[in-house]
């Protein structure tokens, strides 16, 4: 059965934002590595709170990583089906959401060098850090 325009444009949109998840995803790790190895901070997703609290920079990687290639394969899967768009555009704004929230909290961080010695002397159910 030939490929319509519409399928065929729509793959490429899919598969290119599929690709920019894959970029934002790799930097969330990267941030998230980075403050976590430093200070530490209040993460908010309990699964990666729960991954973190072992320690471990591995748990927490690997547990990303595998979201990451579960996700894309499945919008990579469907991504001729106008869901599978729909999902690939959703995941890029949940994404882009994040990397605004990391660029305002690093714009923000060395202004907040008490509040993170205060938050990390505390019992903050919320904090993590790796070492």
């Amino acid at each position: 059965m030939p490929v319509s325009r519409v399928e065929k444009g729509r793959s490429v949109r899919v598969t290119c934002l599929v690709l920019a998840c894959l970029a934002m995803g790799a930097a969330d790790l990267a941030m998230t590595l980075t403050h976590a190895r430093m200070i530490g901070f209040a993460e908010a997703n309990p699964i990666a709170r729960m991954l973190m609290g072992t320690g471990s920079s591995g748990p927490v990687t690997a547990w990303k990583i595998a979201s990451m290639v579960v996700a894309s394969g499945i919008l990579l899967k469907i991504r001729k089906t106008r869901v599978g768009e729909l999902g690939a555009w959703l995941s890029v704004a949940i994404l882009l959401w994040l990397m605004v929230r990391w660029s305002a909290y690093n714009d923000h961080v060395q202004t907040l060098t008490a509040e993170l010695a205060q938050g990390s002397a505390a019992s903050n159910v919320c904090w993590v850090r790796l070492d």
